[in-house]
């Protein structure tokens, strides 16, 4: 996946880094990854969906689960959203 970021960040954050004896200095944009964001997005809109009344008669343990199963579609999600997004 591409490091592409939602929200680019004008902050850098510079990492120094030793490698055989030279020093590397490595600069790194601090904003949130675009995968990320549309997992949000995406595990925001299936939450919603869940809790519309469902959770209410579920155990903590089903709960567990649920929300284990939504953060893995969540990601497939997003990445779908990316793939898609790089043929335009």
């Amino acid at each position: 996946m591409s490091n592409v970021k939602a929200y680019p960040s004008q902050e850098i954050d510079f990492r120094e880094t030793i490698i055989q004896g030279k020093t590397i200095y490595e600069n790194q944009n601090l904003g949130m990854d675009l995968r990320d964001y549309f997992a949000a997005k995406a595990m925001q809109s299936m939450l919603n969906e869940f809790y519309q009344g469902k959770s209410k008669k579920k155990s903590p343990y089903e709960l567990l689960e649920q929300a284990e199963l939504v953060s893995k579609n969540a990601y497939w999600f997003a990445d779908k959203m990316i793939n898609e997004r790089k043929k335009l």
